[in-house]
């Protein structure tokens, strides 16, 4: 249906233009109107002909980005700093451009984020280097759960700022596909989407203990039935849960049904059914 709207609407202009173009143009208001033909014209040519360059385009480009938009190059984009001469305020993300004109007291020249402007800087979104090396596109050495911290970047500034286009380089080619580097970006974000899935199970099934530190009595850790934020009708007793993969250990809030645990460990001079015991220091 939108093709066939799309068209029409070229018929239309295309046919207005020809009846025009045989009107005298004495009259002022005909040429003004000749020229929005023109123009019309014009434009939808051009769309008619990005579409069809689009059509020809993977499925697999189709679903995982946004509408064509602009592409371009990292040189291009430079011209987007928000500087006295330049053309606009622009940031890339993940090879998407954003127009971030209207924060241009964050990205703007002085801003707390200027670094970020007309270039792709996504790995310093996590790692908080802001140097030359550091502002670079490449988010290899990235885990996975950073990798949905980024993701996170990347939809504040779609819902915050204006989507333009594409950047040529790491993660779309000259055509606006994306490359390697964008899939395997993907995947890990898949990857920790899962391993979020996967630990907020975990923390379901073996609640975050409460703790306090008093100077006092130093730190203590304790159940309640809201503790780690996980609501339930049960308290259970603290006990350290150690994480043969991370070779790490947290205080859990352990049921009475789970005490036989091989990861579970006991704090040091605390009553076994006790629901509050003493801190490891």
């Amino acid at each position: 249906m939108a093709s066939t709207g799309f068209v029409v609407g070229f018929l239309v202009a295309v046919i207005a233009f020809s009846v025009l173009s045989i009107i005298p143009d004495s009259d002022p208001r005909i040429v003004r109107l000749q020229s929005r033909v023109n123009l019309l014209a014009s434009e939808l040519a051009g769309l008619f002909s990005r579409k069809n360059v689009a059509g020809t385009a993977s499925q697999e480009s189709i679903d995982t980005c946004e509408d064509s938009g602009k592409l371009f190059t990292v040189d291009s984009l430079k011209a987007y700093d928000g500087s006295r001469n330049s053309l606009g305020l622009h940031i890339a993300i993940m090879g998407k451009v954003f127009d971030v004109s209207k924060g241009t007291k964050h990205y703007g020249p002085g801003g707390g984020y200027s670094f970020f402007s007309g270039r792709d800087g996504s790995k310093a979104y996590i790692s908080g280097d802001f140097s030359e090396e550091g502002l670079t596109p490449d988010v290899e050495g990235l885990t996975p759960q950073d990798m949905i911290g980024l993701e996170d970047w990347v939809k504040f500034f779609n819902n915050e700022y204006t989507y333009v286009g594409k950047l040529i380089g790491h993660f779309y080619d000259e055509r606006g596909v994306p490359t390697p580097n964008l899939k395997a970006a993907q995947k890990s974000i898949e990857e920790g989407r899962r391993l979020k899935a996967n630990d907020a199970e975990h923390k379901k099934q073996y609640p975050p203990c409460n703790s306090e530190w008093k100077q006092a009595t130093g730190l203590r850790v304790w159940c309640s039935n809201k503790s780690g934020g996980i609501s339930r009708d049960w308290i259970g007793v603290p006990r350290k849960l150690f994480n043969p993969s991370t070779n790490k250990q947290r205080c859990a809030c352990i049921k009475e049904s789970e005490l036989h645990n091989p990861h579970l460990r006991l704090y040091d001079n605390c009553p076994l059914r006790s629901a509050s015991c003493k801190g490891d220091t």
